[in-house]
């Protein structure tokens, strides 16, 4: 497990500090913090100012998440935290280096640096020989560190360390031909964003999914990242809507119960892919599944209550009872790749709403007790199916 030194000293030429700018909803190095830390790297060090009260906010966020982390004064510093023993995983401030590179860089033999071939376009990327560029990530080692804090004097701390990784002939990790992003100012960042956007879509699970959620939060996504919005925050909105259609159809109240169910599938959606942007797994995932999942088991026994008292027929029960059943199998069974057609527990408020809309409800809920039934039955026979 490697320590990570993060550059964060660097302005841009209106005078930011490239490390504090915004992209996908927080600060560029808290970003770069998080993806080291999903490197398995600790502590984290920011390689700018002890007392600067940017990086201290960003330490106490990350602090929130378990993420060790520090604010540090320069190189010096460094040396005196980490142990001579220990690898170093070397962040350039503005890199936007991807989970796998940093792995990759991480797993590999001390010292070592992640490289991108020179061309055209590349000029940002520091030059290592004639042939060759740094791709802002490196691993090297606490000894290295310790030696390079003590000469350094007032020398770039983060070129010094490449420069010295370079003349000992440190391997190289190709990066190939998409090097991480080097941000230099907020145009690099917004680029970034953007790309980030579009890799972090991910493929639908349904149809209703397909058609009717992913544009919700396509549209709902940039205003929320604009307001720095916490995915973890979104996912308690999106359980605690669960649990209040849940209650509100045991209490007889089936349109707000409807109108409120449907909420909850593209909430948790977005939640989701905030959490993709940011790199911030959503905590007590499994705390928000048995809430939705019960505050479902709830809504449909509610509305077959209702269903049993308007026509006095106790079979709305039983097909109750598989529904419910169906969706604890679903979820089980949710390793599978399912085709999208097949149910999911979480979108079948919006398939009951034609039929409400129609005043059909009972007709609805046959379906969708049938239909959920079905797909459970598919995807069991789906997992149970011999590998050719």
């Amino acid at each position: 497990m490697p320590v990570a030194i993060i550059g964060a000293y660097q302005y841009d030429p209106a005078s930011r500090r490239i490390a504090t700018l915004s992209v996908a909803g927080m600060a560029l190095v808290e970003r770069q913090a998080r993806a080291a830390a999903a490197a398995d790297a600790a502590p984290i060090l920011l390689l700018g100012e002890a007392d600067d009260a940017a990086l201290a906010e960003i330490v106490v966020r990350l602090a929130r998440d378990g993420i060790d982390a520090h604010a540090i004064d320069g190189l010096p510093a460094a040396g005196e935290l980490v142990p001579l023993d220990m690898p170093v995983l070397l962040i350039a401030d503005g890199c936007l280096a991807d989970d796998d590179l940093l792995r990759r860089i991480s797993d590999a033999d001390l010292p070592a640096l992640a490289t991108v071939a020179d061309g055209e376009g590349r000029e940002r990327y520091e030059r290592i020989d004639a042939t060759a560029r740094w791709a802002g990530v490196a691993l090297l080692d606490g000894k290295r560190v310790g030696e390079t804090a003590v000469m350094l004097g007032s020398w770039d701390p983060v070129s010094t360390l490449l420069r010295r990784a370079a003349q000992e002939d440190a391997a190289r990790v190709d990066v190939g031909q998409t090097p991480p992003m080097l941000a230099r100012d907020a145009d690099d960042v917004g680029s970034f964003e953007d790309a980030l956007h579009d890799s972090t879509i991910r493929s639908p699970r349904d149809w209703i999914e397909q058609f009717i959620l992913l544009p919700i939060e396509k549209l709902a996504l940039p205003y929320l990242l604009d307001r720095k919005t916490e995915p973890n925050l979104v996912a308690d909105v999106a359980s605690l809507a669960g649990v209040a259609g849940g209650l509100c159809m045991a209490a007889g109240w089936r349109w707000p119960a409807l109108i409120i169910l449907l909420t909850v599938a593209p909430v948790a959606g977005i939640a989701e892919w905030l959490g993709r942007i940011q790199g911030r797994p959503i905590a007590r995932s499994f705390v928000h599944l048995v809430a939705r999942l019960g505050a479902g088991g709830v809504a449909v026994a509610g509305l077959a209550l209702l269903l049993t008292k308007a026509t006095g027929q106790w079979g709305w029960l039983t097909l109750a009872a598989m529904t419910c059943g169906s969706f604890l199998l679903l979820e089980e069974e949710r390793g599978i790749a399912p085709p999208l057609w097949l149910a999911r527990p979480i979108t079948l408020p919006w398939a009951l709403l034609p039929f409400a809309l129609l005043g059909r409800w009972g007709s609805g809920f046959v379906v969708l007790s049938l239909w959920s039934v079905a797909s459970f039955v598919t995807m069991l026979l789906k997992r149970r199916r011999p590998r050719a």
